[in-house]
């Protein structure tokens, strides 16, 4: 009787060790999914994750066309050891250097749609590029159930292992609980709406809460959501705004041949000379190009190596941010 008491004690301990160890993992696991909202952007079916990559430059994350709820985010990938790796909207200019090919950058988002640029330059001046769509909306982790008492564990992982992205562009026709909306690709795209679940917002200077019936054909929208098995956008959040014209923005490395009293003449390492110049905004930085310190334009010096992005306004040349790199008379590389 005594050996059968003990037995039972045992068994039941082994027991409940594997229950417990079955919801640990579980948790764990939806812990890791529901991070993975701003990670993950295959369709549901697709268990690959996809990466955005030119030769000699591979972005890891985020993936194009993804759905983000924090800010900055971070962008990882691999390119050439020893590369200066520069990301830019439009709004925002991020440079960086990595030294043994991998790198992460942190990058600050505008609220909505973000198209990031990611260029990636040798010593030699040699530039590849990359560039991903994501949206950013802080409110959407509020349309994201992975929690909950009164979800199951079935349930939780479900919901967290979906894969969220967006569509962007102008709806064609509404009705009820659905609507079609051409995308910005020219492409008919199905939208699946739950008055009950899906909210919608309209973006002017600030968000404004709106109602499924303030919707109307030829808004221009973003819809959150993930894809079902018919590629009908199961929606969560629809956001009203405008089409996204980021100014189009350029990188260049090289040395400086000339300065002006607003203006430098550089030196490209392909031997072309670009004019640009100065305004209120530009941005100047020097030492450690991860670690920057502000700089003024008076710091500059001819026989300078900088790297810089600049815009075109009027055909003239306008200097968004430059970092220098090292001056002529330095014995070693600031950015190293």
């Amino acid at each position: 009787m005594r050996k059968e008491i003990i037995f039972a004690v045992i068994f039941g301990i082994a027991f409940g060790t594997v229950v417990a160890l079955g919801f640990l993992r579980a948790n764990k696991a939806i812990k890791e999914s529901a991070a993975g909202i701003s990670t993950n952007n295959n369709s549901a079916s697709n268990e690959t994750q996809k990466l955005t990559q030119t030769s000699g430059l591979t972005l890891i994350k985020p993936q194009d066309n993804e759905v983000v709820i924090d800010n900055p985010v971070v962008f990882s990938g691999l390119t050439r050891s020893g590369s200066y790796i520069v990301a830019t909207n439009g709004e925002n200019d991020e440079f960086i250097k990595t030294d043994n090919g991998s790198f992460e950058l942190e990058f600050e988002l505008e609220p909505a749609k973000n198209i990031i640029k990611i260029n990636s330059l040798s010593d030699s001046g040699e530039n590849q590029e990359t560039s991903v769509a994501i949206v950013y909306s802080s409110e959407f982790s509020k349309q994201v159930d992975t929690g909950g008492d009164e979800n199951s564990v079935d349930e939780r992982l479900e919901n967290a292992k979906k894969a969220y992205t967006f569509f962007g562009g102008t709806i064609t026709d509404i009705s009820n609980g659905s609507i079609q909306m051409k995308s910005d690709g020219q492409e008919i795209k199905y939208l699946a709406i739950d008055e009950g679940k899906t909210t919608f917002s309209k973006l002017t200077t600030k968000s404004q809460n709106i109602k499924y019936s303030d919707l109307a054909i030829g808004d221009y929208i973003l819809a959150l959501g993930y894809l079902d098995d018919k590629n009908v956008l199961v929606t969560l959040r629809i956001l009203v705004t405008s089409v996204e014209n980021p100014e189009s923005v350029k990188v260049i490395l090289g040395t400086v041949d000339d300065i002006g009293k607003s203006s430098i003449s550089l030196r490209s390492s392909d031997d072309k000379i670009y004019q640009l110049t100065t305004s209120k905004s530009s941005k100047f930085t020097d030492g450690d190009i991860n670690d920057p310190k502000k700089a003024i334009f008076s710091d500059i010096e001819i026989g300078s190596t900088v790297i810089l992005t600049y815009g075109v306004t009027d055909e003239n040349l306008i200097i968004r941010m430059l970092h220098i790199i090292s001056y002529p008379e330095a014995d070693t590389v600031n950015a190293n």
